[in-house]
């Protein structure tokens, strides 16, 4: 794993509609995985060939990204709320990921 280029943002999450708040969650991606993990322990693992997309949604207050995936090991509406989605977006189009 060593050499290879990771993308790692701190920011809050919405997980099946419960909001954790900025610096709460962190999200991980690789070219093999997205990781989600909150400061209270849990962690959400999807693999590349689980991903669909990011979509870009606006919350109530701010833009976020919500993660679209086939995965039955992790919960089905995850959304990661960066401090700058734009930049993001950008490091996630360069690992190969979709974002819509």
């Amino acid at each position: 794993m060593s050499g290879e280029k990771t993308v790692s943002r701190v920011g809050g999450m919405l997980v099946n509609g419960v909001r954790l708040t900025w610096p709460l969650a962190a999200l991980t991606a690789t070219a093999d995985a997205v990781v989600l993990e909150t400061a209270f322990g849990r962690r959400y693992v999807i693999p590349r060939a689980e991903m669909k997309r990011f979509r870009r949604r606006w919350g109530i207050f701010w833009p976020n990204l919500e993660i679209q995936h086939r995965s039955a090991a992790v919960p089905e509406k995850l959304c990661f709320i960066p401090w700058s989605r734009r930049r993001l977006v950008r490091e996630l189009i360069d690992l190969g990921y979709k974002v819509k």
